[in-house]
């Protein structure tokens, strides 16, 4: 596939800036340097971010965003939450986890999800506006919400000289979460909808081989790095986690249990160390620290802004990512694995499951820090790990950054990435 300067590429993401998610983050990235490739680009929105906390950020000139009027539970939630997510635990009501799981599925989330048939509509009679305008070549969406995939292959239908490329942050039919009804129906619509893509495009390896019996030519795009500004790391030795549990499937207990057996066996001092937590689910977060007694050095932040989680990551001396895996499904590399690197400090990878190739690759060709389990490959992997940082921020006050940034700039920034895309 190649661009050119004359053509113009048009973006079904319902999430986008200025609403403040952690899922705009990959869509807009895309689009922006999508911008230096072609002559112009036209995003189309959920009118939503004007209803929840936004996060302004800077767009192209060449770079017009649409917003789409929508009608679904968010914009009915819109005013009853201080942001666009609930939290996501396994405490929620079994009648609850499965109308997420009916939300989610084919026929329903037409009219449930985000993005329903409203959204659907308008996007749908928006962009056959535009394309009708000249121009127009290729039509890029993201999932989720699946509603954009939808609206890109009526898309498809109408105008089959277009080039669509289907790109997954996540997955619509999860082997791990188990996250929709009827799943084997759910794949025949899958199937039946991404046949008329040109590309399918996704987060990792591991999804790559979920998505690659759809029998449609398929790449592996990871999130972009930008390397960010060292600050200066906090006065106490700081273990943070910024971001959600997902119905308890990222579980940071095991780390838990080291630090209190640490400070029980007197080789951390409980004065010199604190945990730290932002995100939406900060209650469940809180209840797993009381458990272990370690709630007078905990510090329970809540939602913050990108802004707010990138200093926390910043000033850390281990960022501690949490993270699922299953014999079905491995290497699920969020973009949250990404925005760790950019912060430069040690990584500290808690995959609950099995084994993961892709991680422990990425890990040891980055040296971002380590990869442990739950329940536990190699013992002592974890407690080795967080002493040896502890008694270098002892001896120094901080913890040296070891990530190889050379290889970090040459191979996995956004221009890379997209260029694999367009390519």
């Amino acid at each position: 596939m190649k661009t050119d300067k004359t053509e113009e590429i048009l973006c079904l993401n319902y999430y986008f800036p200025p609403l403040l998610s952690t899922a705009v983050i990959r869509n807009y990235h895309i689009a922006c340097t999508f911008a230096k490739c072609v002559r112009k680009v036209h995003v189309l929105t959920s009118d939503n971010y004007k209803r929840f906390p936004t996060e302004e950020r800077p767009l192209p000139s060449n770079l017009s965003l649409h917003a789409i009027y929508t009608l679904d539970y968010r914009r009915l939630l819109a005013g009853k939450q201080s942001d666009s997510h609930k939290p996501t635990t396994k405490k929620t009501s079994v009648f609850f986890q499965w109308l997420l799981k009916v939300q989610k599925s084919y026929p329903f989330s037409l009219v449930l999800a985000e993005g329903n048939f409203i959204y659907i509509y308008g996007a749908y009679h928006k962009a056959k506006a535009l394309i009708r305008e000249g121009g127009v070549t290729t039509i890029y969406s993201s999932f989720g919400p699946y509603a954009d995939h939808f609206v890109a292959y009526l898309l498809k239908k109408k105008f089959p000289n277009l080039r669509w490329i289907a790109d997954y942050r996540d997955l619509q039919i999860e082997p791990i979460y188990k996250n929709v009804i009827f799943t084997n129906y759910q794949k025949r619509i899958e199937n039946k909808i991404l046949q008329k893509a040109d590309l399918i495009t996704c987060i990792s390896d591991g999804f790559k081989s979920q998505l690659e019996v759809y029998d449609r030519p398929t790449k592996t795009i990871l999130r972009g790095v930008e390397l960010r500004t060292p600050e200066v790391q906090y006065e106490k030795f700081t273990i943070a986690y910024t971001g959600s549990l997902y119905f308890d499937y990222r579980d940071p207990r095991a780390v838990f249990a080291v630090i209190k057996s640490l400070i029980k066996d007197g080789r951390i001092a409980a004065e010199d160390i604190q945990l730290i937590y932002a995100g939406r689910d900060g209650h469940r977060y809180s209840e797993w620290v009381e458990e272990y007694n370690l709630i007078n050095i905990f510090y329970n932040k809540n939602m913050v802004s990108q802004d707010e989680a990138k200093t926390i990551q910043n000033r850390s001396h281990i960022n501690l990512l949490l993270t699922s895996s299953s014999p079905e499904l491995t290497g699920v590399l969020t973009g949250k694995v990404f925005e760790y690197f950019e912060a430069l400090n040690p990584t500290l990878c808690l995959i609950n499951g099995v084994y993961d190739p892709e991680f422990e690759a990425l890990f040891s060709e980055l040296n971002a820090g380590t990869v442990v389990y739950n329940p536990p490959i190699s013992q002592g992997k974890m407690q080795s790990f967080i002493l040896d940082k502890y008694r270098e921020w002892k001896s120094t006050h901080k913890v040296k950054s070891t990530l190889n940034q050379q290889i970090i700039k040459s191979k996995y920034g956004w221009k890379s990435q997209i260029e694999k895309m367009l390519n």
